[in-house]
C-alpha cells in the first residue's frame, strides 16, 4: 500500500511537470512549410495571433492578419478561432507538443486539419520582407 502511494505522488508530479503554462504560448512561430511566421500575444484573457512574416508570393493571409483569435485557455488547450480566407473564422484548438512545438488543429464540421507549428526567435523588427 505504500509504494502505491509513492506511485500516485510520483505520477501526479510527473504530469504536473508536463503540463504547460498559457503563457508559453506567447511569442513567435513558424509554420510546418517555413513559409509564414506568426506572433501570438495576450489581450486581456485571450490571445490572439497574426501574421508578421510571409515568404515571397505566399498567398493570403497577409502580414498584419490576425489569423487566430480570441483563444482561452481551459487548463490543457487553448480553444478559439483561426480566419480562414475562404470559409471566413472557423473552430481552433492549440496545444503544446512540447515547449517549443505547438499542435493546431482546425476544425469544421466533420472535417479537420491538423499542423505543427515551431517556436522562432525571430521578431517582425528583424525579419525582411
Amino acid at each position: 500500500m505504500k509504494h502505491l502511494a509513492i506511485v500516485v505522488i510520483l505520477l501526479i508530479s510527473a504530469m504536473t511537470s508536463f503540463s504547460q503554462a498559457p503563457e508559453q504560448l506567447q511569442g513567435f512561430w513558424i509554420n510546418e512549410q517555413g513559409n509564414r511566421k506568426s506572433e501570438f500575444y495576450k489581450v486581456e484573457n485571450a490571445y490572439f495571433g497574426k501574421i508578421i512574416w510571409t515568404a515571397p508570393n505566399t498567398e493570403k493571409p497577409t502580414v498584419g492578419d490576425i489569423v487566430f483569435k480570441n483563444l482561452k485557455w481551459n487548463g490543457r488547450e487553448f480553444k478559439g478561432y483561426a480566419a480562414t480566407p475562404k470559409q471566413g473564422d472557423i473552430s481552433c484548438t492549440i496545444s503544446f507538443k512540447s515547449d517549443s512545438e505547438i499542435i493546431i488543429v482546425i476544425s469544421k464540421g466533420f472535417i479537420s486539419r491538423t499542423v505543427e507549428w515551431t517556436r522562432t526567435d525571430i521578431q517582425a523588427s528583424k525579419l525582411i520582407q
